[in-house]
């Protein structure tokens, strides 16, 4: 089963005690299995599981990450994603951005 988190525009939104996961490694344009991004601002993540997604690759100082279990923000200067509290989480297997 897999399940995912998507806040975009999202604001003053409680996330908590969720799980997030299992996915294989992704494929084509599947980079972020769990988003927080465009403008989304003052939400609080808590007490959550992130798991089984994404991974590196290769060995330091030539290794690849390889997917993200959670981003925060949009690389873009339009963003404004900010003030997101993230706290008490478990990231299990998975690889952050």
């Amino acid at each position: 089963m897999l399940t995912l988190l998507i806040y975009q525009n999202g604001n003053y939104n409680i996330i908590s005690y969720g799980a997030f996961g299992p996915t294989n490694s992704p494929t084509g344009s599947s980079w972020e299995l769990n988003v927080v991004d465009t403008n989304s601002q003052y939400n609080w993540l808590h007490h959550n599981t992130f798991h089984d997604f994404g991974s590196c690759q290769g060995t330091p100082p030539n290794g690849n990450d390889v997917a993200s279990v959670l981003d925060i923000g949009y690389e873009s200067i339009a963003d404004t994603t900010k003030y997101n509290l993230i706290e008490d989480n478990a990231f299990i297997m998975a690889a952050i951005m």
